[in-house]
């Protein structure tokens, strides 16, 4: 009865995972280029922590040995659109705490037991935590015309744990035949992980392991068993 209520438990926190991701897919990266602070790199200077002010025309950054002045000269003054007035790559760089929804779209289990290794796309979602970098780069590409361009792009990555459920097929495959049917059983996952950012989403490689629930988790091959998988995140924070 106690281990019935404990599956319970798992299953209602996983239909909230599921739901308020849902929600925050319809939103867009909320790690996007805003105000804050970062580590600006330019050709006067490199590596310079300012507090940055971001709009659709201009970007300014501010010294922060004290509280930023809108009065005084800012430290860094980009108009955008502007050519002529910077001849290489600016560069904006911070780091954060990345919390994400997250879910494993592949797993690979490697053969055990003498049995075919298994590549399984089971429901899953889980919480990531981890540390994030992003940088930010903002330059001027000249093409064969003459004529210069303003580019920019953003790289973000991060390396964190995730823990969560799922579901996975108990089967006599699995069990080594100790199960005769076949049944969908709940497991709790957990790992370590490592995220690209792509601007809307975060796609990654995870490293983690799975416990069955349920009176057959004694008798899953997977049991202590390592597996690698291709996550993808939705940012929290």
């Amino acid at each position: 009865m106690k281990r019935s209520l404990f599956d319970v438990c798992v299953a209602l926190i996983l239909s909230t995972l599921f739901f308020s991701s849902c929600s925050i897919i319809e939103k867009s990266s909320v790690h996007a280029f805003d105000d804050g602070y970062y580590r600006v790199s330019t050709d006067s200077f490199q590596n310079k922590k300012l507090y940055v002010s971001i709009n659709e025309d201009e970007i300014i950054g501010h010294s922060i040995n004290h509280q930023p002045s809108y009065e005084e000269e800012p430290a860094f003054h980009l108009t955008l659109n502007r050519p002529g007035q910077t001849t290489g790559k600016v560069s904006f760089r911070k780091s954060s705490l990345d919390i994400d929804i997250s879910s494993v779209l592949l797993k690979y289990r490697p053969s055990v037991y003498g049995l075919p290794a298994q590549l399984t796309t089971d429901f899953n979602l889980a919480l990531y935590g981890g540390w994030r970098k992003d940088v930010y780069r903002i330059y001027y590409e000249t093409s064969p015309a003459g004529t210069k361009k303003l580019k920019q792009n953003h790289r973000g990555f991060d390396v964190g744990l995730f823990a969560g459920a799922g579901n996975t097929l108990v089967s006599p495959f699995s069990t080594r035949s100790v199960v005769t049917d076949e049944y969908n059983g709940l497991i709790l996952q957990s790992g370590i992980a490592g995220f690209l950012e792509t601007g809307f989403a975060s796609f990654g490689l995870a490293y983690g392991f799975d416990h069955l629930t349920g009176p057959n988790g004694k008798d899953w091959i997977y049991r202590r068993k390592s597996w690698l998988g291709f996550m993808i995140g939705i940012a929290l924070n």
